[in-house]
């Protein structure tokens, strides 16, 4: 028992290897490097503060007064909502500059669509929803996710006579609800031209928010819109 003891006196008593230490913490070292170095210098802007002026590219969805989906760039939001029945358009990840203010008061971004034949088409999305998202993007990092608030959006709303219901969505005023979605067309330049030419429109979409003897109410609006900053572009 005591030759025991001693043993294992003796073997508490062992100085630590430093240099197997080292070894063993530089190896970590180098596995650390390696994987970072397949990022390049791109991790080090999940550690940056985005600036006024800074590129980013964002993902984002905009969602409708009752909670839904109306834009995406989430495939697991679209499919979700495609299953719901709910309607609801594809969009790429957007590139945007932080705290720069839009010049024009609609802006169309390309979506894929399953309403229509080609499956692509032009989404409007108006000036003041992106200036509210651009100024939310100050001070945040790559990796950050929030919820922006669209302040003007309880403004877009319009009454449609019947006859004018008629025409844009044909002739359901017996079957529709509140609460149904309806697409509906913007213009950037709602004046006729003086060549006739066919002014571009955009789509949104719609919510029936009450239904009259004389027509439907429609808001257009969208009162928020979750917001991930993807990452942080070069800018000239």
């Amino acid at each position: 028992m005591k030759g025991f003891k001693r043993k294992a006196q003796e073997e508490k008593a062992q100085p630590l290897n430093w240099t197997q230490v080292a070894i063993i913490a530089f190896c970590v070292m180098m596995a650390v490097g390696m994987i970072l170095s397949t990022f390049g210098t791109n991790w080090l802007n999940f550690f940056t503060k985005i600036k006024e002026g800074d590129g980013v590219s964002i993902d984002f969805t905009f969602y409708d007064d009752l909670g839904r989906p109306v834009v995406t760039t989430s495939q697991t939001i679209y499919q979700k909502a495609i299953e719901n029945g709910d309607v609801i358009f594809f969009a790429g990840r957007m590139p945007i500059i932080a705290g720069a203010m839009s010049e024009k008061e609609l802006v169309p971004i390309e979506v894929f669509s399953q309403y229509t034949a080609s499956g692509f088409m032009k989404f409007g999305l108006f000036g003041p929803e992106l200036d509210e998202m651009s100024s939310a993007l100050i001070n945040q990092k790559v990796g950050s996710a929030m919820t922006v608030e669209i302040p003007m959006s309880q403004d877009l709303v319009r009454f449609m006579d019947n006859e004018q219901f008629i025409q844009i969505a044909g002739d359901i005023l017996d079957i529709v609800v509140v609460g149904d979605q309806l697409p509906i067309a913007f213009s950037e330049t709602p004046q006729i031209a003086l060549d006739d030419a066919t002014p571009q429109t955009y789509l949104r979409t719609a919510t029936i928010t009450e239904i009259t003897d004389e027509g439907v109410i429609l808001y257009y609006g969208y009162p928020y819109v979750v917001v991930s900053i993807a990452e942080l572009r070069a800018t000239a």
